[in-house]
């Protein structure tokens, strides 16, 4: 995800974030004017803002850093494509938050890549997916069938696609919204 915005406005709770600059997801980071000192904090758990195409984006900076506890849950047909984490929400409590990452990553010939719904389940081994995490840090290791039916092994940094709203752990439009938050 690129967005092309040269500013940006977003709401976290009752404080609003300016940010001026492009955001990508290779380790760029947004220039932040915060209009508090609270939303300066908020900032760093990843935030949800309107770009100049109208569409909700979320900045995925601070997920790793920000849920303490993160696995991979799932079993049966699913395999191990749900992401369970303990996330930090603006207040500093901990959130316990699933993610279905069929909604986030596909199979392009083999290799796993960020997409919004890319339903790499079909044609990946869920079951022996395994995670590589640490403080900033969380890959999604998992083989994946090629065209030509050849399983591929690779892993995709999910840090650059997955944020934490609140607790809650993001990709693209989805987010959990299940349950007592803490």
């Amino acid at each position: 995800m690129y967005i092309k915005a040269s500013a940006l406005l977003a709401t976290v709770g009752y404080f609003s974030v300016a940010m001026a600059g492009p955001v990508n997801n290779n380790g760029a980071s947004p220039t932040v004017v915060a209009t508090s000192p609270a939303a300066t904090a908020a900032a760093g758990f990843g935030i949800a803002a309107i770009g100049e195409d109208g569409d909700m984006h979320t900045f995925e900076s601070g997920f790793a850093s920000t849920c303490p506890t993160v696995v991979l849950d799932g079993t049966g047909v699913m395999g191990k494509s749900t992401l369970r984490g303990e996330c930090r929400t603006f207040d500093g409590r901990l959130r316990t938050s699933r993610l279905d990452l069929n909604h986030c990553l596909n199979n392009v010939n083999g290799v796993m890549n960020p997409a919004k719904d890319g339903n790499f389940r079909p044609t990946c081994y869920a079951a022996d997916a395994t995670l590589i995490v640490n403080t900033n840090y969380v890959s999604y290791c998992i083989g994946c069938r090629d065209f030509n039916g050849v399983e591929i092994k690779n892993c995709v940094p999910l840090h650059d696609i997955i944020g934490n709203i609140d607790g809650r752990l993001t990709c693209y439009d989805y987010s959990d919204s299940s349950g007592d938050p803490y």
